[in-house]
């Protein structure tokens, strides 16, 4: 924390197009849920000008100020808790349950450590001054300024409030650039910081959600911030890279790999299985620790198969209306969808057995 101190919901552009709108749709059933406006080069650069205005007043606040900003952000999320799961389901298509235990109750989690311990990481902390004794050691952290976070679609929403809470609670302003394939989502998402800082006097501003296309993006990265935060592939992450070098902005990344699940022949096979469902099912794999490739040993490699059969082939799908109704729901985009039929298309060319 210191450190701070597409698919059916959209059309996606064509070459040399940048279209005004988002057009949102529901990922799992396909009906429209409306337009989101496209961000703007020249917004963007508004954006991150009204966020540097804020941010002066925000560097202000005590450490008490800022944790009464995230308990009103923590509230808003407990009582409106299925109001932000339903927003996350219909814009992704994951399920009620994965929406909840998989996004709103880590960033409970993470919201309740950062009020709790926040403040010490952050205050200054005295060290040794050495040989020189006529001196005193105290290392201090002061905010950045305003910190812009890029984040993907595969969990709307802790991906959006998972990166804003500690560089808020170091003082800096926040400017996120969501991505398009959940762009109806957020506008439900701004409600709880602004409502949160206005509770407290303080600019909404502070924390502002942008969304658009890639050129959306490379705005913000371009855009003077104080440090940079991405999360997605490794060839977007190269993208900005070369974009932060234009100012020598610092950049925090989290990329892709690619993620294997190893069972040797002395594993136990009942939890080697449901690991591995987890791993390949949980949000449809489209997850940052899925099992995006099981290596079974060879002794063992019968029965596994016909036990992940077994289950997999058990497994409820379709459009999540309400929880308990499915396992696992639709992929969020078609470009993913696309990926994965190819994948299979070339497997099954090559000689695999396509069992469920």
């Amino acid at each position: 924390m210191s450190a701070y101190a597409q698919h059916r919901s959209k059309t996606v552009p064509g070459p040399g197009e940048t279209p005004d709108v988002i057009e949102c749709r529901n990922a799992a059933s396909g009906e429209p849920l409306g337009e989101v406006p496209v961000a703007s080069p020249e917004d963007v650069h508004a954006a991150v000008e009204r966020a540097r205005a804020a941010q002066r007043e925000w560097a202000r606040s005590t450490f008490r100020q800022r944790r009464r900003v995230l308990r009103h952000m923590l509230q808003h999320i407990l009582d409106h808790a299925d109001e932000l799961c339903a927003a996350v389901v219909e814009d992704s298509g994951k399920t009620w349950e994965n929406a909840l235990l998989g996004e709103v109750m880590p960033v409970c989690n993470k919201i309740q450590w950062v009020m709790r311990h926040g403040e010490k990481h952050l205050k200054p902390e005295k060290v040794p001054s050495g040989l020189l004794k006529h001196k005193k050691g105290v290392i201090e952290y002061h905010p950045l300024g305003v910190v812009a976070c890029i984040v993907p679609w595969n969990y709307p929403f802790q991906n959006i409030f998972g990166s804003l809470v500690a560089p808020l609670m170091a003082g800096n302003a926040v400017v996120i650039k969501a991505s398009e394939a959940v762009a109806w989502s957020t506008r439900r998402f701004q409600r709880v910081f602004e409502e949160a800082l206005e509770a407290e006097g303080f600019p909404k501003d502070t924390v502002q959600i942008l969304n658009g296309f890639g050129e959306t993006g490379a705005a913000l990265v371009r855009s003077r911030v104080q440090k940079i935060l991405f999360i997605g592939s490794v060839g977007n992450g190269r993208r900005i890279i070369e974009g932060s070098a234009e100012h020598l902005t610092p950049v925090v990344m989290e990329l892709g790999g690619k993620d294997p699940m190893i069972v040797c022949d002395d594993a136990h096979l009942g939890q080697a299985v449901h690991s591995a469902l987890s791993g390949c099912f949980i949000n449809l794999g489209q997850n940052c620790i899925a099992s995006e490739r099981l290596i079974v040993h060879e002794r063992i490699h019968d029965r596994f198969v016909d036990t992940v059969v077994r289950y997999a082939a058990e497994l409820r799908q379709g459009v999540p209306e309400r929880p308990g109704t499915l396992d696992v729901g639709a992929m969020t985009t078609p470009q993913q969808v696309a990926i994965v039929d190819e994948l299979v298309r070339d497997a099954l060319a090559s000689g695999a057995r396509a069992l469920v």
